[in-house]
């Protein structure tokens, strides 16, 4: 329904954001959405777009979400995130993949 919601004691307290890139394609073959999130700096979140082929940078801040642009690779299918020293793992059914930015996550390489 493209909205990440605040969670405490087991609760949804609020929609932290709401927006359009953080819906699935209605054509899909990945009818999921949002199907993986991280959180890699104080307010700011990466979540995969299974559903859309996409990995969504969000700002909790200015609740902007945006595509990253992705200069190599593909990023479709994924099902699970991790963040560490830096680098996104992008988790799928058959491969991990690894992701850097160098610029705050608006463009990423495989």
């Amino acid at each position: 329904n493209g909205r990440i919601f605040k969670v405490e004691n087991g609760a949804m307290e609020e929609v932290v954001i709401s927006d359009p890139t953080l819906l699935d394609w209605v054509d899909s073959a990945f009818p999921f959405g949002i199907n993986g999130l991280v959180v890699y700096e104080e307010g700011k979140l990466i979540a995969s777009n299974s559903g859309a082929g996409t990995i969504v940078h969000v700002d909790l801040v200015t609740g902007e979400a945006t595509n990253v642009e992705i200069i190599e690779g593909d990023v479709g299918g994924a099902d699970g995130l991790l963040f560490s020293k830096g680098r996104l793992y992008l988790i799928t059914g058959t491969a991990i993949d690894v992701l850097e930015s160098d610029n705050g996550w608006k463009k990423a390489t495989v």
